[in-house]
């Protein structure tokens, strides 16, 4: 199942889980509300760049709409979640990825939250490796850590 972990007001802070799934679950003693959700475009890697990825809603029923006027959630975190239904007692070995919401866009029928990872801003890299240091590493792309 797909799951969203969304930080609403960093300040409090207040997160808000969401689950693609037909009814409510609990994972990690959070309750995740059902809201189908499609993600697109979602990759990771080594090299650079990392491409965006996009989480749409439906907005059928003008929540989601609703939601993004009265909310802005623009550079909050959010969590990326991959959960097997079988194994919600483990909090351990589930797929997940960290990002920032990059930009809101919507319609009647759906809203899309660009999701990604902001470089440079506060998040540098640590060490680049070179074919030099580890011939086995392309000369054409140099790997960032952190």
């Amino acid at each position: 199942m797909k799951a969203v972990e969304l930080v609403e007001d960093p300040s409090g802070p207040v997160v808000r889980y969401f689950v693609d799934h037909e009814e409510s679950i609990v994972f990690a003693g959070h309750t995740y509300l059902p809201l189908h959700m499609i993600w697109d475009n979602h990759r990771t890697s080594q090299s650079m760049p990392i491409d965006a990825a996009t989480v749409t809603v439906s907005n059928i029923a003008k929540l989601a709409g609703q939601y993004i006027k009265s909310i802005d959630v623009t550079d909050n975190e959010v969590t990326l979640r991959l959960l097997h239904l079988d194994l919600l007692s483990q909090t351990t070995g589930h797929w997940a990825r960290k990002g920032t919401v990059l930009g809101v866009s919507g319609n009647a029928a759906s809203v899309t939250f660009t999701v990604g990872r902001r470089l440079g801003r506060n998040v540098l890299p640590r060490k680049v490796y070179t074919s030099r240091e580890f011939p086995a590493l392309s000369n054409e792309v140099a790997r960032i850590f952190q």
